[in-house]
């Protein structure tokens, strides 16, 4: 029974509202359907939704279209049909796109004058933001409703400063680039300190994923930072300065090995037999990891001689019954 009546009641709603001369917007729509939002719909109850959806667009497509063959003014001006169309269409959003003294100005002075008049929404709850101080200062002198709110994105940022803080404003200054650092370094130790969350994600942002940005003094050719690239982030946290991974994705295998106190040497060679796996876990009993650059259907980017070489190395531990530890690069 609370269904069907909440039912009823979205019936009415609606049927007063296509019965006058309003646009249906999307939030008009969300405020009818709140009460069915928390309910679980069976497939009769989401029919009649898909209806009443349905019949909202086609009733906003003949409003418009007969709101376009309506004379419609700002001023002295009369609008034309795509700036009607933009006035009279309240929708949650809306992008107007025109070439500069196409009238994007007056059918924002026509949209504030169709809510205030025809919409009847009050002047006080209609805020226009503008970026230039000169586009406020112009809406201010031609805008013919009162009380309209219109103002730059900092004189809004500003009031609304003022409106939450007794201090006056107008002795302080915009913090500068070393004033944010030390601010974000601060609450970051703190969130380090607090949440331990946090801290784990910071601690594998930085050992896993962390590139260090080059400076102006850097080399700035492509070779220049292929080579940086190479020596500096390629280096392992428990590799020697002179010592540097091949790759991305090994950095991440000895990374992890070195997080979990696993000894390891990285491409040590096995007996003078010219084979270096990727790497040497120095347990007790020396297992080997080796590192391939293959896709799932095996195949790779270096070619046949490649997976030759793979297939040889994967045949010796066979041999010598050693272990190995075949990691390819797509899993």
């Amino acid at each position: 029974m609370v269904m069907r009546a909440k039912y009823y009641q979205l019936i009415g709603l609606l049927r007063r509202l296509f019965s006058g001369d309003r646009f249906v917007s999307f939030l008009d729509m969300s405020m009818l359907c709140a009460p069915f939002l928390g309910c679980k719909f069976n497939w009769l109850q989401r029919a009649r939704i898909r209806c009443i959806l349905r019949h909202r667009d086609k009733y906003n497509r003949r409003y418009l279209k007969r709101v376009t063959r309506q004379k419609m003014t700002c001023g002295d001006c009369e609008l034309d049909a795509q700036q009607i169309e933009a006035v009279a269409a309240c929708e949650d959003a809306q992008l107007v796109l025109a070439s500069a003294g196409s009238g994007k100005t007056m059918s924002l002075l026509a949209k504030i004058e169709y809510l205030n008049q025809q919409l009847e929404i009050p002047a006080e709850q209609i805020l226009v933001i503008s970026f230039t101080q000169k586009t406020v200062l112009e809406l201010e002198e031609r805008c013919s409703v009162k009380n309209v709110e219109i103002r730059t994105f900092h004189g809004l940022g500003n009031n609304i400063l003022r409106f939450v803080t007794d201090d006056s404003l107008d002795s302080k200054q915009l913090i500068g680039k070393n004033d944010t650092s030390r601010f974000l370094r601060r609450f970051c130790e703190y969130l380090v300190k607090h949440d331990a969350d946090f801290a784990r994600d910071v601690v594998d942002f930085i050992l896993f994923f962390y590139s260090a940005p080059l400076s102006p003094a850097q080399p700035s050719s492509h070779s220049a930072r292929i080579s940086y690239n190479r020596l500096y982030l390629r280096r392992a946290l428990c590799s020697s300065p002179d010592e540097s991974i091949r790759s991305k994705d090994e950095q991440l295998i000895a990374n992890w090995l070195f997080l979990y106190n696993i000894p390891y040497s990285y491409q040590r060679e096995i007996l003078n037999t010219g084979y270096k796996p990727s790497f040497t876990l120095e347990l007790p009993q020396k297992i080997y990891l080796d590192y391939f650059y293959v896709n799932q259907k095996g195949h790779s980017m270096y070619g046949t001689q490649y997976l030759r070489d793979m297939k040889w190395r994967i045949n010796y531990h066979r041999r010598n019954n050693t272990p190995l530890i075949s990691l390819p690069s797509w899993r």
